[in-house]
């Protein structure tokens, strides 16, 4: 008798599947970041016994907004190193970019990649230093309460890091004054 009880588990099984896509076809868009780079899928997950197999290591999806994750970014699909997480706390597992990177001297770094078309674009690190702290934008974003993009924003304007990462709070006249929770 199965642990589970009869289900459809539409959501895992498209989950599998993709992971077995990413690592095994070369013409996935994301093969390069997957298969290409030695991350395979667990023998255990492939075939007629594979969805039950996969399903006893991680369990059925908790909750819709879940997605499946590697807790080693490293490592491959395997029972013991895979999970359901949120998208945000997968953003902060991603390894960081090959592209060659320019330090602007602040923390943020600016970089040059090639899309897939063929074309260079300039994209920002999510990483920021502030007195020996490095911290993604997402996370000093959850932690002031302030949005990313304005984090962003204000650095590519030239305030400092630790400038930039002070949230802007309004006395009771309504005129700016920049105080509120520390960055340690």
């Amino acid at each position: 008798m199965s642990k589970f009880p009869k289900q459809n588990y539409k959501s895992e099984k498209a989950a599998l599947r993709n992971a077995i896509f990413r690592c095994t076809n070369d013409k996935h868009p994301q093969y390069n970041d997957y298969g290409g780079r030695g991350i395979t899928v667990d023998s255990s997950f492939i075939g007629q016994d594979g969805f039950a197999n996969f399903l006893k290591a991680i369990g059925p999806k908790p909750s819709p907004e879940l997605t499946l994750d590697r807790v080693s970014n490293d490592k491959g699909y395997e029972p013991g190193n895979i999970a359901w997480t949120s998208r945000s706390l997968q953003q902060r597992n991603r390894r960081s970019p090959r592209a060659q990177v320019a330090d602007l001297g602040w923390g943020l770094k600016k970089y040059k990649t090639k899309m897939k078309c063929g074309s260079l674009t300039t994209r920002y690190s999510p990483y920021i230093e502030v007195d020996g702290t490095k911290k993604s934008l997402v996370e000093w974003s959850e932690i002031l309460g302030v949005c990313k993009r304005t984090l962003k924003q204000r650095i590519l304007r030239g305030k400092s890091p630790s400038e930039a990462l002070v949230p802007v709070l309004f006395d009771p006249h309504g005129n700016p004054r920049r105080d509120g929770p520390t960055i340690h």
